[in-house]
């Protein structure tokens, strides 16, 4: 019997299609944002009163995690074949939780930053996307970051700089997407 899901390029297509958009989406806030703050620093200070990209954070975000859930799951059935018996993901495999799915064996994501990420995304896919509040009040108070930094689970795409080079959530969603990407599309040993 052929399951088109047991192959992983299947899930790796639907990855990068998700990807994709998560990118175009993410590249229209940010081209808005800068478009603004040159606006700003000229002294139009009511140009942020225009902004209105800013409403598609929550949707890239949940466009990245669900490519990031996708790659994930196309790593596990590249790494263990049969693991889709009868075409349909085992109990155990179907979970919204990223950071839970990358332990297991065959997937090697311990870098902190990238950890937080696949927590942040767990919470996007959990409820970001759907509603504009969680159902449960916990599952929105703040979390300590990596670097010690105390958010609020609230959708968002932070940047920065550190030591000249950029950095943020989205620089660490492009290469997890690119090294998940690697593993999904290798054949296994």
């Amino acid at each position: 019997m052929f399951s088109i899901g047991s192959e992983p390029w299947t899930w790796l297509v639907a990855a990068r299609g998700l990807g994709r958009s998560a990118v175009v989406l993410y590249r229209r806030i940010t081209d808005e944002n800068e478009r603004l703050s040159a606006r700003a620093l000229g002294g139009e200070l009511e140009a942020f009163a225009e902004a209105k990209e800013h409403e598609l954070i929550g949707s890239s975000l949940v466009l990245a995690a669900l490519s990031v859930e996708n790659l994930i799951k196309g790593v596990l059935v590249s790494r263990q074949p049969g693991i889709l018996a009868g075409g349909k993901l085992p109990d155990d495999l179907n979970t919204r939780n990223l950071q839970l799915l990358c332990d297991r064996p065959g997937i090697d994501i311990n870098d902190p930053v990238e950890r937080d990420l696949l927590a942040e995304f767990t919470d996007v896919l959990k409820w970001m996307g759907r509603c504009p509040i969680p159902a449960k009040y916990r599952d929105f108070m703040p979390r300590k970051k990596p670097d010690g930094t105390v958010v609020w689970r609230a959708p968002s795409i932070r940047t920065g700089v550190t030591n000249g080079e950029p950095t943020g959530d989205f620089l660490t969603f492009a290469r997890l997407f690119d090294r998940l990407a690697s593993y999904a599309a290798a054949r296994p040993a």
